[in-house]
């Protein structure tokens, strides 16, 4: 009697176990589907749900925290239940085995579009940048100093050609015979020059010139914080496309590693098979000091298969403290590295924290996107989670100076750790691999 009162209980307390696992199931279904219609990954971004706002740079920092919430609870992040991992209603699990842990990053359970980011210009917004830089009592306002990078003091310049965009053409600010800034003209005809950049005002501007292959095309008086159109009688053009990525791949970068890497190789797949010209592609990584490198480079090679392998087979390792050797990757991306003056020249820096702030890492940034901007070597940073206002600063001020643009990763994807709310104003949320072939286009076409 005993043993069929026991087997009656077993029975009663399955029946409710079997009932609890089906209700849990229909309710986790139930809430992938409502992502999957208005959600980050299915179906595409609603207009009213893909912007994010923030305040006015004199109120408070930017937002985006109200967005995206069909996707706050988490159903449909890339870490958590995605659309296509969840399991069907009826196939009864428990608990443990339903349950995906959210940030684990493993190769399988990556794949292209899980990464949300947006995308904020200061070189097309330069008002809110000088605004941002100036009228802030807050960290913002010292920040330019203690690295001694200053934006504020801009010419843009447009170069045409029988009213086109003249495209690769070296301008230069001068103080007499002095150079004091040196850029190359973008697909758009555009370059931006800067004086004082590294707050030695010793040598006053005066006058702009265009030039190719040392040959003054054109020239005109300098105009304070103005803009300077130019026309030339002949131009150049490129030919193919020089593409880097620099990767932070210290340990902090794990829990989007992975991730980045399965993005990433998206994105090469598609730029090659989509746009009619030759493609070379380095991919590098560093770390820190006293890790087991500092700086790990490979060339630039056509054989995009190749350089592909070498992205996926880095791991994320080492770091210890939160600053990182930035500024030993970008000396290395852009001095040691043979960049083709007929390429559109284009390097993605993914990061998560600053190099480590002394007057020697100081000096090397100062030199270094010095260099970049007078190769025509456009800096498009992807700052990852853990980026503080200190490290966006700086990567905000590397694509200012160079002409790129500045990129983030977001929270919408669930992915990884937090991800900083950038001081900017309207951005829309979009899928990492989309945006960044978008940009890279943009730069192309």
């Amino acid at each position: 009697m005993k043993f069929k009162r026991l087997s009656c209980i077993l029975t009663i307390c399955a029946a409710l176990l079997l009932t609890s696992c089906g209700e849990s199931n229909s309710e986790r279904s139930a809430g992938t589907a409502a992502a999957a219609d208005g959600g980050a990954f299915g179906g595409g971004l609603k207009a009213e749900e893909g912007y994010a706002e923030a305040p006015a740079v004199d109120d408070a920092v930017g937002g985006a925290a109200d967005s995206f919430e069909s996707v706050s609870d988490g159903s449909a992040s890339g870490g958590d239940y995605a659309a296509e991992d969840t399991i069907a209603v009826g196939d009864y699990k428990t608990e443990e085995e339903f349950y995906i842990e959210p940030h684990i990053s493993t190769q399988n359970q990556a794949h292209a579009g899980l990464l949300t980011s947006g995308e904020w210009c200061d070189n097309k917004n330069y008002d809110f940048w000088t605004n941002l830089l100036t009228n802030r009592q807050d960290e913002w306002s010292y920040i330019p100093t203690r690295w001694n990078l200053n934006t504020l003091n801009r010419v843009a310049v447009t170069v045409t050609s029988n009213q086109q965009p003249a495209e690769n053409i070296t301008v230069k600010l001068l103080s007499g015979n002095t150079v004091i800034w040196e850029s190359v003209t973008d697909n758009s005809g555009a370059a931006y020059l800067f004086s004082g950049f590294d707050n030695n005002n010793q040598y006053q501007p005066t006058k702009v010139v265009a030039e190719y292959n040392g040959s003054v095309l054109a020239e005109a008086e300098y105009s304070q914080g103005g803009e300077i159109a130019l026309e030339v009688q002949s131009q150049s053009s490129v030919k193919g496309l020089d593409l880097m990525f620099v990767i932070d791949t210290t340990g902090s970068m794990g829990d989007e590693l992975s991730y980045l890497q399965t993005e990433l190789t998206n994105i090469v797949d598609r730029v090659v098979s989509k746009n009619n010209i030759p493609v070379r592609l380095s991919v590098n990584f560093y770390r820190d000091v006293d890790d087991d490198y500092v700086v790990r480079s490979f060339e630039f090679t056509d054989n995009i298969s190749s350089a592909v392998r070498d992205l996926n087979n880095q791991y994320a390792s080492g770091g210890g403290d939160y600053e990182e050797a930035v500024e030993e990757a970008l000396s290395d991306a852009v001095y040691n590295h043979k960049w083709d003056d007929n390429n559109t020249k284009l390097m993605f820096l993914v990061l998560d924290a600053p190099p480590h702030c002394t007057s020697n890492n100081s000096d090397v940034l100062t030199s270094t996107i010095t260099a970049a901007s007078a190769e025509g070597i456009r800096i498009i940073p992807v700052a990852s989670s853990g980026v503080d206002t200190e490290t966006e600063y700086l990567c905000r001020s590397f694509a200012v100076a160079t002409g790129g643009t500045y990129t983030f990763l977001t929270d919408h994807s669930g992915v990884g750790g937090s991800h900083l709310e950038p001081t900017i104003g309207y951005y829309q949320v979009e899928k990492l691999n989309d945006m960044i072939v978008r940009i890279i286009e943009s730069y192309i076409e």
